[in-house]
């Protein structure tokens, strides 16, 4: 036994219904949108300052390996002279004996200050950095070396 059946149309709604359907579907609902930028708030809350932090170490980081590097020059400097110099500029003038200076340049700290360089005694010495404040002798100074061993 077969039957047959009869092509009925389905029931539609009307056209103005169906746009309205289908702009329902298509955005997002205000508490949909506040909980997206709630999350992403607290993303930002919690990996924001250890950013902050990573980026100011490496300066840190990037002073201290200067620092090092001049320290390298101005003990070479010592070693062939006998005395300090008396300041940092020296280190890049030609030595009389090799014709080459002991740095090509003197670079400035991450934030674009110069180092200085402070006798201690007849061959101790530091080298300061002032810091990201830029002011000498407060507390973001960074000195090299960091202890009173030379």
């Amino acid at each position: 036994m077969t039957i047959h059946l009869e092509n009925t149309p389905a029931t539609t709604a009307p056209e103005g219904q169906k746009a309205e359907n289908a702009a329902r579907q298509r955005g997002f609902t205000l508490v949909e949108l506040m909980v997206v930028i709630v999350i992403l708030g607290g993303l930002i809350a919690i990996v924001g300052p250890n950013i902050w932090r990573a980026l100011v170490e490496s300066d840190i980081s990037r002073a201290e390996a200067q620092m090092n590097s001049i320290a390298g020059a101005v003990d070479m400097y010592m070693m062939q002279n006998r005395k300090l110099p008396g300041d940092l500029s020296e280190l890049t003038q030609e030595d009389q004996r090799t014709g080459e200076p002991y740095m090509a340049n003197i670079p400035d700290d991450p934030w674009g200050n110069s180092y200085q360089l402070k006798a201690l005694e007849r061959r101790k010495y530091q080298i300061v950095c002032a810091g990201e404040d830029g002011v000498p002798e407060t507390d973001d100074d960074i000195v090299h070396p960091k202890s009173e061993d030379r």
